[in-house]
This record gives C-alpha cells, structure tokens and sequence, in this order.
C-alpha cells in the first residue's frame, strides 16, 4: 500500500511514506507518521458503553497533519457507535522489529467529508468500500519501548521450543 497523497493543498506534501502538514509544532512528528504508514497494523481502543474497552484493529490509520490522525470506516460498527457517544479514544501502533512504537490520545469523530473520503477509498482499493473517515484530534502523543528480555530476566524459565 503506497502513501497518500494530500489532496491539492500546498502546505502539504509527502514525507517519508505518510501525510504530514510543513506545521512543525504538532505533537505528530515525521517519525510518528512514518512509523504509522509502514507497520501497516495500529490498534484503536475507544469506550463502550458500560465503560469497558474497545479494541480494534486499523490497518489504514495514517497522519493527516501535526495535530491529527485518520482511520477508514471500513467495518467498524462497535467503534463507530463507541465513538459517536464517547468521543475519547487512544492508538497504540508498535513495530516489533525495532521493538519501538507509539501512543495516541485523542477525541475522533466520524467525517464525511467527500475529499478526504475519496482519498482513503483511493489508498485502500475498491475491494475495501468505506463509510466516512475518522479523524482524531490528538492530544498527546508519548513513546512505547520494548526493552530487550532474557530468560535469567523473566525468571529463568524455559524458552520458545524447550
């Protein structure tokens, strides 16, 4: 899956795989972004209605800018409805491989605005038909590492296979 690219807006431009805006004060660094857009799985938490999480799978979470993150409606009826009575929610999006990742904490809402839906509907092909575009206002955004475990660390216990 190739980047997107932002739609005719000139203070946006390609970086790295991923849509930032030249705004450099975000809480969205290119980093962010660029991780985003090549580990190709985040994870959404957003609230039920009894107060439990929600966790779902994204494959289409990308930066739209500094400040703000989006994510296809492809099938996401639980998320939708959690979003559209409790707008708060979190991302998780961690790359194994570099044992790195990153948290995001926001308020999203469901968008349909025709621009951007055609652009997302572009980057996933027609085999995904989508309903509107989440977008979420992000309010923090923190680092996630995953430090490197032996098995005299977790206890001496038997490893993989043994």
């Amino acid at each position: 899956m190739g980047p997107w690219h932002w739609p005719a807006d000139p203070g946006h431009r390609r970086k790295g795989g991923s849509i930032m805006s030249d705004t450099a004060d975000g809480l969205i660094t290119e980093d962010m972004a660029d991780l985003l857009a090549g580990t190709g799985l985040a994870y959404v938490a957003s609230v039920n209605p009894d107060g439990t999480p929600n966790l779902s799978p994204k494959s289409s979470v990308r930066a739209c800018d500094g400040e703000n993150l989006v994510f296809a409606n492809v099938a996401s009826p639980r998320t939708i409805r959690n979003i559209a009575i409790n707008s708060a929610v979190e991302i998780n999006v961690f790359d194994p491989a570099r044992r790195r990742g990153f948290r995001f904490r926001g308020t999203a809402e469901l968008v349909h605005d025709p621009e951007l839906v055609d652009l997302v509907a572009a980057e996933l092909g027609p085999e995904y038909p989508i309903d509107g575009v989440v977008k979420i206002r992000v309010e923090a955004a923190t680092p996630v590492w995953s430090p490197v475990y032996s098995s005299e660390d977790i206890g001496g216990g038997p490893t993989a296979g043994g």
